[in-house]
C-alpha cells in the first residue's frame, strides 16, 4: 500500500494542472526541513524525474519544482542522484528557452551540483570532443552580456559555477584557452557593481593561477587587463604620484590618478593578492610585474591596510620581492601606536629591526614584517622607559597575544638582548619585599650546585645571567612562604616561554629542595572533621527507631547528638530574639513619621535665543 508521500509525489505527475500546483507547493514546503529532505531522499528516484518535468512548464509550477530542487541539492548524496539522473542537461536546456522564467534558480541549482567532482565533468562534457565546452561557453556568455545594470542580474551566481569548475585541473585548460577567449571575457566583468561577480571572477583568477608554471604565457597574453583587476583592489585609495604614473601602463596609472572606491570585500584583496604571489612565483611573471610598477604599488597598499589577513597575504608576497619592498615605515607604525613624537625611539627600533635582518631570517619563525617593527618599537620602548601600549601592538600585529608573546620572546633572543630582572623591582611589583633576601641566597646555592653537578668542560659556558633563573627563584620563594604570586606574569617579565620557565622550576627544585621544597604534613584522623554522614547511614552502624538515630546499645549516635544540640542552641536563640522583639514592641517609643524626600529644583537652562530676547 503507497503511503501518503508517494501518493503525493504522484500527484505531480497528474494531467490535472491545478492538482499538480497543489502537489508541487507541498513538495516545496516539504524541502524547508531536514525532516522533509530526509524523507524525499528516499524517493528520489520518483521525485526527480517528476520535479525535473515541471521545470518546463509555466512560472506557477516551475518556481516551486526548482526551489524544491535547489533544497534538495545541498545534500551532497542527493545531488550525486541528480547528477547521474540528467538534471544539469535539462536545466540548460530550460535555462536558455525564449520563454523561461525560472532563470537565477537554475543557476543557484547548477551552483549546488557543480560542486561535485561528477556534476563538474559533466557540466564540462569530458566525454564528448564535439560539445566539450559548450555548456560554460553558453554560461559564460550570458554572464557576460547580462549586467543587471537595467534589472535583475539573472546570471550573477554564474561567478560562483566558474569558481567550482576552476577548482579542477580540466576546467582550468578550458577557461585558460586562448582559441576560446573565456578568461578574458570573465576579467572584464570585474568592474561590476556587484560584490557577488567580483568575488568570484577574483577567486576564478586565483584557481586559474595555479597553472602558471603551465600556461604563464596564456595568462600574460591579457596582463592589459589581468594587472589592473590584481593591483587595483590592494592599491589603496590614494591618489599616486605623476612619478610613479609614469612607471605604469595607461591601463592602470590612469585608475590610480584619480580618486576611487576602496574594495571593501578583505577576501577579494585577499585573492587578488594570491594570484599575484602565484603569478611572480614564476621569473617571467616577476618581471611582468616589475613593467607594471607592481612593487611601488603593494608598498601604497600595505601601508593603508588594517586588515590582519590581508596584511599577511601582503607580506607573502612582499617576501617573494625584496625583503625592504614591503616594508610599512616605521614611522608610519609609531604613529599608529601613539610614539611618534619620540624621534629617537623610532630611529632605536629602526636600527633594531637592521640588526635582525642581517643576524637571522625572521619568516622562520614565523615572525612577519609589521610584528617585527612592533616588537622592535616595544624592545626600544621599554629601554627607554616610555610607556608601550601593548594590547593596541597586539591587536596591530594581527596576531594572538599568546603568539605575539612568543615572536617578542623569540625575536629578542635572536637580536642578543638579554631582559634584565632585578630582585628588588620583582619584590616591589608584586608586593613582596621580604623575599629579597631568600631569592638571592636560592639563586646563589642554585649555581653552586648546578656548577657542581656540570664536568670542567662545561663550566664555563654556563649562563645564570638570564631572567628565567630570577623568575622562578622569585616564585619558589613565594610559594615557599605561601605568598601568591602572578605565574603567567612573571613569564611575561622574564621573557620566557613556558616551557622553559617550567623546566628550570623543576631543575631549581630538584637541586634546592631543602630552600625552595615543601612538603605536606600528615595530620592525625581524629583531628580531621569526617563527614560521618555516609557511615551513620549504614545498616550495620545505626538504625532508625522512632524517627531517630540509635546506636545499637540505645544510646544516640554522636552525629545526632551534635545536631541535637546545634538545634536546641539554635531554638534557645530564636525564642530570645523573639521576645526582644516583642517587648521592643510594647516598649519601645512611638514609631517615626515616614519621611519623604524633597524634590531638588533646579535653574532650568534657557535657549540662547530666547535669553537674548
Amino acid at each position: 500500500m503507497a503511503t501518503e508521500l508517494e501518493e503525493l509525489l504522484g500527484f505531480l505527475s497528474s494531467s490535472s494542472p491545478p492538482i499538480r500546483k497543489a502537489a508541487v507547493g507541498i513538495v516545496r514546503d516539504y524541502t524547508g526541513s531536514e525532516d522533509g529532505l530526509e524523507s524525499l531522499g528516499k524517493y528520489s528516484s520518483v521525485a526527480f524525474p517528476s520535479l525535473a518535468l515541471l521545470l518546463a512548464e509555466n512560472k506557477e509550477v516551475s518556481e516551486p519544482a526548482a526551489e524544491a530542487l535547489v533544497n534538495l541539492s545541498q545534500n551532497p548524496s542527493l545531488a550525486g542522484k541528480m547528477v547521474e539522473m540528467g538534471i544539469i542537461k535539462t536545466s540548460i536546456d530550460i535555462l536558455y528557452r525564449k520563454d523561461c522564467e525560472i532563470t537565477q534558480l537554475l543557476i543557484m541549482l547548477l551552483v549546488n551540483l557543480t560542486q561535485l567532482d561528477s556534476g563538474i565533468e559533466y557540466l564540462l562534457q569530458q566525454g564528448d570532443e564535439k560539445m566539450h565546452g559548450l555548456y560554460v561557453m553558453k554560461l559564460v556568455r550570458s554572464f557576460c552580456t547580462s549586467s543587471g545594470e537595467k534589472g535583475a542580474d539573472l546570471f550573477e551566481h554564474v561567478a560562483s559555477i566558474l569558481v567550482n569548475i576552476s577548482q579542477k585541473e580540466a576546467g582550468r585548460k578550458l577557461l585558460l584557452d586562448p582559441k576560446r577567449g573565456l578568461f578574458k571575457q570573465i576579467i572584464r566583468q570585474f568592474d561590476s557593481s556587484s560584490s557577488l561577480r567580483k568575488k568570484g571572477i577574483s577567486g576564478t583568477i586565483r584557481n586559474c593561477c595555479f597553472e602558471a608554471d603551465n600556461r604563464l604565457q596564456d595568462l600574460l597574453l591579457i596582463s592589459e587587463f589581468l594587472w589592473p583587476t590584481l593591483l587595483l583592489p590592494v592599491a589603496g585609495n590614494k591618489i599616486y604620484s605623476e612619478q610613479d604614473i609614469s612607471k605604469m601602463p595607461p591601463e592602470l596609472g590612469s585608475a590610480l590618478s584619480i580618486e576611487r572606491e576602496t574594495v571593501a570585500d578583505p577576501e577579494i584583496r585577499v585573492q587578488s593578492l594570491d594570484s599575484i604571489y602565484l603569478l611572480i612565483l614564476q621569473e617571467a611573471g616577476r618581471r611582468a610585474f616589475w613593467s607594471v610598477n607592481g612593487p611601488r604599488i603593494l608598498q601604497v597598499g600595505y601601508e593603508y591596510e588594517e586588515n590582519p589577513q590581508v596584511m599577511e597575504a601582503y607580506e607573502r608576497v612582499g617576501s617573494l620581492i625584496d625583503s625592504n619592498c614591503l616594508k610599512m615605515d616605521m614611522s608610519d607604525i609609531a604613529r599608529k601606536l601613539g610614539l611618534s613624537e619620540s624621534k629617537q625611539l623610532i630611529r632605536k627600533a629602526a636600527e633594531l629591526r637592521r640588526l635582525a635582518d642581517i643576524q637571522f631570517d625572521s619568516s622562520i619563525i614565523g615572525v612577519g614584517e609589521v610584528c617585527k617593527a612592533i616588537i622592535c618599537l616595544e624592545i626600544s620602548a621599554s629601554r627607554m622607559e616610555v610607556m608601550f601600549d601593548r594590547q593596541a601592538a597586539v591587536k596591530l600585529s594581527g596576531m594572538s597575544e599568546m603568539a605575539y608573546n612568543r615572536s617578542f620572546n623569540s625575536m629578542q633572543n635572536g637580536i642578543g638582548l638579554k631582559n634584565n630582572l632585578d630582585i628588588r623591582e620583582l619584590a616591589i611589583q608584586f608586593g613582596c619585599v621580604m623575599l629579597i633576601p631568600y631569592v638571592r641566597k636560592g639563586l646563589s646555592l642554585y649555581k653552586d650546585r648546578f656548577l657542581a653537578s656540570l664536568p670542567p668542560s662545561r663550566r664555563g659556558s654556563t649562563d645564570f645571567s638570564r631572567p628565567v633563573f630570577t623568575a622562578v627563584a622569585f616564585y619558589l620563594s613565594a610559594k615557599k612562604h605561601k605568598l601568591k604570586v602572578d605565574r603567567f606574569k612573571l613569564i611575561e617579565l622574564a621573557g620566557t616561554s613556558e616551557s622553559e620557565f617550567a623546566g628550570v622550576l623543576i631543575s631549581m627544585l630538584d637541586l634546592c629542595f631543602d630552600l625552595f621544597g615543601t612538603t605536606k604534613e600528615k595530620k592525625d584522623s581524629k583531628e580531621i572533621k569526617g563527614n560521618r554522614e555516609l557511615l551513620d547511614a549504614l545498616p550495620n552502624k545505626r538504625r532508625v527507631e522512632d524517627g531517630g538515630d540509635y546506636s545499637e546499645d540505645g544510646e544516640p549516635s554522636a552525629y545526632k547528638k551534635r545536631k541535637l544540640t546545634e538545634r536546641r542552641d539554635y531554638d534557645k536563640w530564636k525564642s530570645s530574639v523573639i521576645q526582644c522583639n516583642t517587648s521592643s514592641k510594647i516598649t519601645g517609643p512611638n514609631k517615626r513619621a515616614k519621611t519623604k524626600q524633597s524634590t531638588l529644583d533646579f535653574l532650568k537652562r534657557l535657549p540662547k535665543a530666547t535669553a537674548d530676547a
